[in-house]
Formats: C-alpha cells, sequence, structure tokens
C-alpha cells in the first residue's frame, strides 16, 4: 500500500525525558508536547531521549489511532532515547548503536516509508557530544555508512554546533541550520544535570539526499517543552 501526499510535515526534537533529577518539569512538558503534537500534525515526528518506557506507552496509547511507533525492543528503560511516529505505515525499522555511554547507548532508529510510490528512510539519531568535527570523525563516519538510501531523510541531535558540523556529501539541509536550537535563555538548559558549553547553539538539524523542496522551516523557541527547541519543516513531494 502508497501512501500519498503533496506535503510532507516532519519535525525532530531532543525531549529530555530523564527521571528527576537529571530532567525537571517533566510531566508538565509531556502534557504540553502532546498538545504540540496534536496541532501541529506532524506526518513524521522524530524524538530523542525518551528515556523512560512509560512515558513511551503514554505517547503510543494517546496516538494509537493516528500514528505508526518505532522505537528499540526494551523493557523498563528504553536506553537510546529514540522513537519515531509516522502517519503511513513504517517497514524495514532497525536500531544501530553507533556509541555507549553509562547506561545510554547512543544511536540511529531508521525506517522507511513509502510515499507516492517513493520509499523514504528516515533516520533518527542522537550523536556524543562534539566540541569539533575532528573529535568526533569517526563517529560520523560511522554514521554515515549505515545510511545507504538514495531518498535519505535524516533528522535529530547531531550534538555538533553547526559553524562545526559537516553537511554529508551530496546533502542539503531541509531545516534552518542558522536558527539556534538550544540556547542558555532557556531555562531548561542549565536546569537539573545540564550544562552549557557556549551560550548558544544550533545542533539539531533535518537533512536529506532526495530531491525535495523545502516549502517552510520553524524552530519554536516560544513552545518550550525541552531543553533543546522543536524543529519542523514542510516539504514538497510533488
Amino acid at each position: 500500500m502508497t501512501a500519498s501526499t503533496k506535503n510532507l510535515k516532519i519535525a525532530t526534537l531532543n525531549f529530555w525525558g530523564g527521571p528527576w533529577p537529571f530532567t525537571i518539569h517533566k510531566r508538565a512538558r509531556f502534557k504540553k508536547l502532546i498538545n504540540i503534537i496534536k496541532k501541529e500534525k506532524f506526518d513524521v515526528l522524530a524524538l530523542q531521549e525518551v528515556f523512560m518506557n512509560s512515558d513511551y506507552k503514554k505517547l503510543a496509547s494517546i496516538f494509537k489511532n493516528k500514528y505508526y511507533f518505532y522505537k528499540k525492543k526494551s523493557f523498563i528503560l528504553n536506553s537510546s532515547g529514540l522513537v519515531i511516529m509516522s502517519k503511513f505505515p513504517l517497514f524495514n525499522e532497525k536500531y544501530i548503536p553507533l556509541n555507549k555511554q553509562y547506561f545510554l547507548a547512543k544511536g540511529v532508529l531508521q525506517a522507511s516509508i513509502k510515499i507516492n510510490n517513493r520509499i523514504f528512510e528516515f533516520t533518527n539519531l542522537h550523536l556524543t557530544y562534539c566540541p569539533s568535527y575532528e573529535v568526533c570523525k569517526e563517529e560520523y563516519s560511522r554514521l554515515m555508512s549505515v545510511i545507504t538510501s538514495s531518498n535519505s531523510i535524516v533528522m535529530g541531535d547531531f550534538n555538533i554546533n553547526f559553524p562545526e558540523f559537516h553537511l554529508p556529501k551530496g546533502y542539503k539541509f531541509l531545516s534552518d541550520p542558522a536558527n539556534i536550537t538550544l540556547e542558555i535563555k532557556n531555562h531548561y538548559s542549565t536546569a537539573g544535570s545540564n550544562k552549557m558549553h557556549q551560550p548558544e547553539l544550533t545542533i539539531d538539524f533535518i537533512i536529506s539526499n532526495a530531491n525535495l523542496k523545502v516549502i517552510s522551516t520553524k524552530t519554536d523557541n516560544q513552545n518550550i517543552v525541552s531543553d533543546h527547541y522543536l524543529v519542523s519543516s514542510t516539504i514538497a513531494l510533488e
């Protein structure tokens, strides 16, 4: 079965979903996120740091008739923190670890979607914090080795600031890299166990190697549900 649509609205958010005292106000932030998803009606949403399976189950229950879900199989803890939500059926789902930090298993979550007879491979990622490209180029090399589709859309927390971020060959931005996605004036950025390395960072991106036209893109610094801002783009498929 092939889904059909002219435009696709996609988004990414690092939800900062660990337990207290590592995060704060999670219950209120979670409710706000639910309302944003209902209002914005994203076609595909990539979430990072949804570590608690209880939070994932709430999302899946609330949107069970609206979205298809995929995450790494786990019991109490979703160690990758990665979740893909899609209005279209998912297939070829897989999780690929890239690095392990304490109880976290940072890596990529992939799933394919068939839209207008085109198969798109969506990659949701959360990479290790990098002060520079040189420090983490090995992890980036591993990342690009697992993204093989010519219709690939990659989004998530790349954890490297834009001036140091190396756009892979053949890729373009679907989000605006000039928009700040993490900044000290957002009080969540220094709450809990958070520490800001710089006053402002752009580390959350949406990129693609597919032939797509960006209609609009937005970094939402008004409806704050996390230490990161939600990044979304609407793209034309026809």
